[in-house]
């Protein structure tokens, strides 16, 4: 029913995910999200065929979470040593208004990003999936190559290229089985014994009990029928990716990437 396509692009300019605010550090999600990739690709898409009506791709596509990785290594998991991954992956920008070629008074702020090279001078790549299952005859792989992700998008952050798709993998980031052949796209997530296995997006909190991390209220901007970022979403309370899970489980992965608990 769904074909799923492994993703990998290449990190252009600077990408701030935002996420929450620590005095004037406005820090970015060390990952993209579902709804961020959903979005960009839906305006891209609206941009590239000319579209004038409101388009919402959400029943034809879906998305996994994006994870920054170098070429030649696996995808870096920033909870598996956060330290390490926030030294070689993220940076920051301090700005401040102007106004009458002076400085505001109060205005100065730091905004974080996901950089496009690391402090080792390697480039830096997202790597995700996007499962098709009726492209409606666009051509997202090429809209792809005009998204910009995340904020401060009229300085130019946000921009990344197309470096590849690899189609009928069957493997989510090369640790989950994947079942797409029905309608839900099912995640299989198996630990071993005394093992504990993260999650990957974030997921509906539920059954507290299988699941070892932090909560939080995941809020996104939707379409209000003329524009895009103009409506705060329905908050969803959802255990955080990373957290951790010892008891095997099926998920399904729903609109923009979140995840929820499967009954199949």
């Amino acid at each position: 029913m769904w074909e799923m396509h492994e993703v990998e692009l290449k990190v252009i300019s600077p990408i701030h995910i935002g996420w929450k605010k620590l005095g004037n550090l406005q820090q970015t999600r060390p990952y993209v999200i579902g709804r961020t990739i959903w979005g960009a690709l839906t305006n891209s898409i609206v941009q590239l065929e000319n579209i004038k009506n409101h388009i919402d791709i959400k029943e034809n596509f879906k998305f996994s979470y994006f994870y920054p990785f170098i070429k030649g290594e696996k995808v870096n998991f920033h909870w598996d040593n956060p330290e390490e991954f926030e030294w070689k992956y993220i940076s920051s920008y301090v700005s401040t208004a102007i106004e009458k070629r002076s400085a505001v008074d109060n205005s100065l702020h730091e905004t974080e990003f996901i950089s496009p090279i690391t402090r080792e001078g390697d480039d830096v790549y997202l790597k995700g999936y996007i499962f098709t299952k009726n492209e409606a005859g666009y051509d997202w792989k090429k809209a792809l190559n005009y998204m910009q992700l995340g904020g401060e998008r009229t300085y130019g952050w946000g921009r990344v290229e197309l470096e590849e798709t690899i189609s009928g993998n069957r493997k989510l980031f090369e640790e989950y089985e994947i079942d797409t052949e029905n309608e839900e796209i099912i995640v299989n997530i198996k630990p071993g014994e005394n093992e504990k296995l993260p999650i990957l997006a974030h997921t509906k909190a539920e059954e507290n009990d299988l699941f070892d991390g932090d909560i939080e209220p995941l809020v996104g901007l939707e379409h209000d029928g003329n524009s895009f970022g103009k409506n705060a979403s329905v908050a969803e309370i959802c255990w955080i990716p990373g957290t951790k899970i010892d008891k095997k489980i099926k998920f399904k992965i729903g609109d923009y990437g979140i995840w929820e608990k499967s009954d199949s």
